[in-house]
Order: structure tokens, then sequence, then C-alpha cells
């Protein structure tokens, strides 16, 4: 599913408010649109550790074993 308003609108509040509570984080995988990758970094960059990127590619297949 690809991101949404929402999605923008937590990693907006994530870089104003510099929190890291509550925890934030951004499923990526193959088509992971260019726009949010560059947000997240940016806001990474702010707030340091927030968002934490989470795989898809890996994690899912995980998921049935």
């Amino acid at each position: 599913m690809p991101p949404n308003d929402l999605t923008y609108m937590c990693l907006n509040a994530t870089a104003n408010l510099l929190f890291h509570d509550p925890p934030l984080s951004i499923r990526i995988w193959d088509g992971t649109p260019d726009a949010l990758w560059q947000k997240a970094i940016e806001v990474t960059k702010l707030v340091g550790g927030m968002p934490s990127f989470q795989n898809d590619e890996v994690i899912i297949p995980t998921v049935d074993q």
C-alpha cells in the first residue's frame, strides 16, 4: 500500500516535535516512493533514529515461519 497523507503528517509531527515517543517506523519495500525515502531520511537526520526503517521484503517472509 502506498503512503498516504497520514504517513507524511506523522513524519512532519515527529520532525517538528523532535520526540522519540511514541516510536515511529516506516515500512519500506521495493516500490517505496522516492518522496517517502527523502522525507524519512530528512526526519531521521533531525530526530536521530526516528523513524526506524522496517524492510517488508525481509520481515514478511519470516512471519509465516
